[in-house]
């Protein structure tokens, strides 16, 4: 009887946050993938959008003296990606309601670490800002992969074409909103 590989424990990161961890260009990870061979074999993904362990790469930046002090931003979004993997959004989520609920209240389950990172962010600058940041990255994620959870610019274009202005007080509705991408395109501000 063939045996299935484990699924990895590590979260998994695609070459562009390897990219940001290490301070460089996507071209620049991808030049590693091709010139060194003892590069983290792809964990995960597919052809067009491999997966690395992050524990691994980690380890290569680290051996190669390629890596560089990972930010607060790269941190929360790696720890989101460990602890709910592919229902990134509802972390996302999380992580958002926690920072507007007092302290004292009871909070959602996020792991010590994503409460902290995402508090000492939002100390540093806004709630607002690590709402943006997150969203931003979630977005280029999924487009990277091919998700249907963002709607292309394109398609935000040619419906807001169609539709025009709509009242302050209309009531709109997308049966695959994803994050919202369209309704706030074509909303009332």
């Amino acid at each position: 009887m063939a045996q299935t590989p484990a699924a990895p424990t590590n979260p998994l990161v695609t070459g562009s946050e390897i990219a940001r961890i290490a301070g460089v260009t996507r071209a620049a990870v991808s030049n590693w993938r091709r010139r060194y061979d003892d590069f983290p074999a792809p964990a995960g993904g597919g052809a067009n959008s491999p997966l690395y362990d992050l524990a691994e790469v980690r380890a290569w930046l680290e051996t190669q003296r390629k890596g560089q002090d990972v930010t607060d931003e790269v941190q929360l979004w790696q720890e989101l990606r460990g602890a709910y993997g592919d229902d990134i959004l509802r972390g996302l989520g999380d992580v958002l309601q926690t920072l507007a609920t007092p302290e004292e209240r009871k909070q959602a389950a996020l792991p010590d670490a994503v409460i902290h990172l995402a508090r000492r962010m939002a100390q540093e600058g806004s709630l607002s800002d690590v709402a943006q940041g997150l969203a931003e990255r979630f977005t280029e994620s999924v487009r990277r992969t091919g998700s249907d959870q963002v709607s292309s610019p394109r398609l935000v274009r040619a419906v807001q074409q169609c539709v025009g202005d709509v009242p302050d007080d209309a009531v709109l509705f997308d049966p695959a909103c994803g994050i919202g991408t369209l309704l706030l395109a074509v909303g009332a501000d």
